[in-house]
């Protein structure tokens, strides 16, 4: 296609870094709106079970009649997300997300060494090195992220064992 090109020594090396500039622009906007959708549908499960159990507004708990979907959670998320991105920088947005991502999984990995051996389904290892990668990977996270996701999930913790008390801790349920 040089043939077709006037100037084709200066256009096609302006050419190739804008095309570049161009692509990476496309697939990151592609890229953290993928990321975002997923984070909206795994948000909206977790508020509507926390609904569900008490923890939430009960309202949130309710499901669309057509396909079961907890449509009311899903659109506080979406709401609640889009409200945080307007307000403040994405990549603190993100940051924010891993933090509490990765302090969840830390803890149901912990929380999984609990798990007597008969019922275990993974060596007592799996879970260690699950543990042990969720807090190096949060960690490695901005500071002021890692203080806000420490401070959130510590916050849930006290209000959970203030509403519930000793029973609202409970064992996991291994499911088929």
């Amino acid at each position: 296609m040089g043939e077709e090109v006037r100037g084709p020594r200066r256009v096609i090396p302006r050419a190739i870094p804008i095309a570049l500039l161009i692509t990476l622009v496309a697939y990151s906007a592609v890229a953290t709106a993928a990321v975002l959708l997923s984070l909206l549908t795994g948000v909206g499960r977790t508020v509507f079970a926390m609904s569900d159990r008490g923890d939430l507004p009960r309202a949130l708990s309710a499901l669309d009649t057509t396909g079961g979907v907890p449509r009311r959670a899903e659109v506080v998320v979406g709401l609640v997300v889009t409200a945080l991105v307007i307000s403040i920088d994405l990549r603190d947005a993100i940051a924010f997300s891993a933090v509490t991502v990765l302090g969840y999984y830390a803890i149901t990995n912990a929380a999984s060494l609990t798990v007597p051996r008969a019922e275990r389904r993974w060596p007592r290892p799996v879970p260690v090195l699950g543990l042990v990668g969720c807090v190096t990977l949060a960690v490695s996270l901005q500071p002021t992220a890692l203080i806000a996701g420490v401070i959130v999930l510590t916050a849930a913790g006290l209000i959970a064992t203030l509403r519930h008390g000793a029973r609202g801790w409970h064992r996991p349920v291994l499911v088929d």
